[in-house]
């Protein structure tokens, strides 16, 4: 394989990572235990608040501070302050378009692969 070709390589996984952390970065904190700190939350439609509250555990799993990214629709309406009914509207919407995966038991999550479309749709400047 000739240099030049070498130098188109990337990684996707750091690039996605780094468009994750862009997202965040108004939003979230997290602690070295692996508490979310939530901030800035008032700016965002409830959509926008659950992608975030998703997208945190997401970053929390991928710093080694959880062992998972899933979570329900009520731990997550909870953590934001959303009314449950309308989170689980909410991600049920979210579901059917793509953004979020369903898993068994009502988990929900969003994987690392939807973070750049996420950034796009919702979050573009």
């Amino acid at each position: 394989m000739s240099e030049k070709l070498k130098k188109l390589i990337i990684d996707e996984e750091e690039i996605l990572q780094e468009i994750l952390a862009d997202i965040l970065k108004d939003y979230v904190n997290i602690t070295k235990t692996g508490e979310i700190i939530y901030k800035n939350l008032e700016r965002l439609n409830a959509e926008k608040k659950i992608i975030v509250g998703y997208l945190a555990h997401l970053a929390r799993k991928l710093l080694g501070l959880s062992e998972t990214e899933k979570a329900s629709a009520k731990a997550i309406s909870d953590e934001m302050g959303i009314n449950y009914n309308t989170a689980r509207s909410v991600v049920s919407r979210l579901v059917k378009a793509g953004v979020l995966n369903k898993e068994e038991k009502g988990q929900y999550y969003i994987s690392l692969s939807k973070v750049r479309l996420i950034k796009e749709r919702c979050f573009g400047e």
